[in-house]
């Protein structure tokens, strides 16, 4: 079984579900549905990410989208998770400044539509909205 430390979202080009494994502290791509897993918020999905102002990122949602996201611009993470909402804002920041995004304050980017790119049986893409509110 294939185990990584961090994944880049081109290991999402391989496989769509990512399982984060808290005891291992490893990511390893989620093959079967049957595979078993502690929670649902211990799986990685790849989606696409569209801001109020029409700018698409790539990234991934935790469990259902609800909690926390990854947005991989730039060459790296930005992680935004409702419990941590000032780190959220700074990796909000970090993007729009990394990025050059034309925003006067980065939390308009918020809220972000999401869509999962998973498209594989047995899998069923769904969208959804993230925002730190």
């Amino acid at each position: 079984m294939l185990l990584k430390k961090e994944i880049s979202i081109g290991d999402f080009d391989g496989c769509p579900v990512w399982h984060f494994d808290p005891d291992l502290e490893q990511f390893s791509p989620l093959i079967s549905i049957d595979t078993p897993i502690g929670s649902i918020d211990e799986l990685h999905f790849h989606a696409k990410f569209v801001s109020p102002q029409g700018i698409e990122f790539r990234g991934s949602v935790t469990g259902q989208g609800d909690t926390a996201i990854g947005i991989w611009s730039n060459g790296r993470w930005y992680a935004l998770h409702k419990g941590w909402k000032q780190t959220s804002f700074e990796q909000l920041s970090a993007l729009v400044r990394d990025g050059g995004i034309q925003v006067d304050n980065p939390s308009k980017l918020l809220p972000l539509k999401f869509m999962t790119l998973i498209n594989r049986e047995p899998y069923v893409d769904w969208s959804g909205e993230f925002d730190l509110g």
